[in-house]
């Protein structure tokens, strides 16, 4: 899916999908001027997979602190939305040469490598974990503020 009405019932209530006027990405069409596929793509995946969570989970609201766990396809895509809604967002990644890139040109406010979770903790509102290997959560876990 591509688009919808964002009028009706099911996209007032976050249900895009079930919109009876909705642009599907596969035998569907586009109007005249819309984004081409090579430039819609990446969001139909990336932005699909980090926005619907975000807002399912009620942490598209500003203000809020949110980490984002991996900064890869998904993750960086979860911080442009984040930033977008007006978040404080905290990026988590074992590589320390994405910091710049996530500081710099995403605009994260804090980067963290996992030896470094320790000082955060208690600090986020909510994780957005699009780490893609094997891993366990609990220093994640540990990290959100239950108050």
């Amino acid at each position: 899916m591509v688009g919808s009405c964002r009028k009706c019932d099911q996209c007032e209530n976050n249900l895009e999908n079930y919109c009876l006027e909705k642009l599907d990405t596969y035998n569907g069409v586009l109007p005249d001027g819309s984004i081409t596929y090579d430039r819609g793509v990446p969001l139909v995946y990336a932005g699909n997979t980090t926005y619907s969570p975000l807002r399912y989970y009620g942490l598209d609201k500003p203000g809020l602190h949110v980490g984002v766990a991996g900064l890869g396809g998904l993750g960086h895509v979860a911080v442009k939305f984040l930033k977008a809604f007006g978040a404080k967002v905290t990026v988590i990644d074992i590589a320390p040469e994405k910091k710049t890139y996530a500081l710099e040109t995403l605009g994260a406010d804090q980067f963290l490598l996992p030896h470094e979770l320790e000082s955060a903790k208690g600090t986020l509102d909510g994780i957005l974990d699009a780490v893609a290997a094997f891993h366990s959560i609990q220093a994640y876990l540990d990290l959100l503020n239950f108050i």
